[in-house]
């Protein structure tokens, strides 16, 4: 009887996120699901080069970008480089995303505000704009742990790791 076969010798399969898998997915799935995603969350656009792009303006004229949301975004977009990502029913709309100008503190970088806004729309934002209501605990909890604490605490590492790979000139602030 033959053991079992080492992941190197198993034929190449669609994976989540390429070429493959979308095309697999949308001929057996694409008719009886619905993609939903957010016109403003930034993770559906971390796809490919070209959705990528427009992540730095994503959240203007109330976010303006700066040198740290290009470097950010220039250092994304070298990630999915050659991996052929796709989406999933690509031709489905989004949804239509608000700016929560609520969240935008003046007192804070661009670069404070715009991780803060991501946030909004990559977990708050559904639950309103599919009329999802949960209880004021449970969004206490999601808030803390994926808004402003978690964006703030966020920041000063992400400018770290950007600095450390020359992404930014060196004193920049």
């Amino acid at each position: 009887m033959p053991g079992p076969r080492s992941p190197a010798s198993r034929p190449p399969a669609p994976t989540a996120g390429n070429a493959g898998f979308a095309q697999y997915y949308d001929q057996v799935l694409g008719g009886s699901t619905t993609r939903i995603d957010n016109s403003l969350d930034i993770v559906p656009h971390a796809w490919n080069d070209t959705s990528l792009s427009a992540l730095p303006a994503l959240y203007e004229p109330d976010v303006a970008p700066d040198i740290w949301i290009y470097a950010l975004v220039d250092f994304a977009r070298y990630l999915p480089q050659g991996r052929g990502h796709t989406q999933i029913a690509a031709e489905a709309p989004p949804l239509a995303g608000t700016i929560d100008t609520a969240i935008i503190d003046p007192s804070s970088s661009p670069f404070e505000n715009y991780l803060e806004q991501a946030g909004y729309p990559h977990i708050g934002a559904y639950f309103a704009l599919l009329g999802v209501t949960i209880g004021s605990a449970a969004m206490a909890a999601v808030r803390t742990a994926m808004g402003a604490p978690a964006t703030l605490a966020a920041a000063p590492r992400l400018r770290a790791k950007l600095e450390r790979r020359n992404a930014v000139p060196a004193g920049v602030k």
